[in-house]
């Protein structure tokens, strides 16, 4: 077993991330506290995509590609596909001009500390920071990797009770990705006594999130504990939804698989879509905060649309792309 079984489940790992925040955005509460707590904690998912997304741009800079060509390249995967749907937020949340302009133009967040979207505003500097990053760290990963992430862990100090600590806090776990991303590509060996340390440090990222919590927003918002435990936490649990997946497959349980690999090819679209979505439905149906069988009906509901409908925008969307890009070879 080796560290390349986060990039053969990358798209299962999404999915998981992608669905424990649709949980987090769910319109209901449950009468079992941990079943809330795990809701609550839905905020790691967004944590995940930052480790996952950095996992895989490791991958993306071995193939070599220019600088300019690399940025680009995310760029496109990312803004065909937010642009339409913050015109839609725009027009259906009744922006103003100036807050409209600084949301289709992914400034909202820098200029007004507005959160609606704010992962957008917040990946596309990440993006365009990496190819540099990886050249200036190249043959020395781990020793820069460890600064990188503690230099980024007290910087987000200065961030404390502010909009901005949604981000900062999570900015660590965005350099470690590219650590596990050369464990990945390189297909380090995981041993049984690295298998258990692994564990070991979760279930230390869970339990200082399970202590922090009875504090309140004051830490957990205000200081960072819904996301700095996650620097602990997304590595460990990413190996070990890509165990649990290999061992279905093993199982010939293959469709579990199948089905969260399909969510997983569509996570930046339904990211997008399903908060917008509650709030669309939300104007049409009321939906009651507290748990009901109905509730739990309608939020299913909500998701399955949600899916379907990324999936198609997704194919729209590229398929855009793909005619502007013949049309450029021409």
């Amino acid at each position: 077993m080796n560290y390349s079984i986060i990039s053969k489940y990358r798209s299962q790992i999404m999915a998981i991330a992608i669905l424990w925040i649709a949980v987090l955005h769910a319109t209901m509460w449950f009468p079992i506290e941990p079943i809330n707590w795990i809701k609550l904690i839905g905020q790691g998912g967004v944590d995940i995509f930052l480790f996952v997304s950095s996992f895989g741009l490791y991958y993306a800079y071995q193939k070599g590609t220019s600088t300019k060509d690399f940025i680009i390249k995310r760029i496109i995967r990312i803004l065909p596909f937010f642009i339409p749907i913050a015109l839609f937020r725009w027009y259906y949340m009744d922006y103003s001009l100036t807050n409209g302009l600084l949301l289709v133009s992914t400034l909202s967040f820098w200029v007004l500390g507005d959160r609606s979207m704010w992962y957008i505003s917040a990946i596309i500097p990440l993006y365009i920071l990496t190819p540099f990053y990886l050249q200036k760290i190249k043959g020395n990963e781990f020793k820069a990797t460890i600064i990188t992430v503690i230099i980024t862990f007290f910087l987000g100090f200065f961030f404390f009770n502010t909009d901005y600590i949604v981000f900062t806090s999570r900015i660590p776990v965005f350099f470690l990705g590219f650590l596990a991303g050369k464990y990945s590509y390189e297909k380090k060996t995981i041993t049984g006594k690295a298998l258990l340390i692994h564990l070991l440090v979760m279930i230390l990222g869970f339990a200082i999130l399970r202590v922090a919590f009875p504090y309140g927003e004051a830490l957990l918002w205000g200081y960072g504990l819904y996301w700095y435990p996650f620097l602990l936490i997304c590595w460990p649990l990413s190996i070990f939804i890509g165990l649990f997946f290999e061992f279905t497959d093993k199982i010939k349980f293959t469709f579990l698989s199948d089905t969260f690999g399909k969510i997983g090819k569509v996570t930046l679209e339904f990211y997008l879509l399903h908060e917008l979505m509650i709030k669309v439905f939300s104007n049409i149906i009321t939906i009651a905060p507290q748990y009901n069988h109905y509730g739990i009906v309608l939020n299913v509901l909500i998701l399955f649309i949600t899916y379907y409908i990324s999936k198609y925008y997704h194919w729209f969307i590229t398929w855009i792309i793909s005619l502007f890009e013949k049309k450029k070879l021409a």
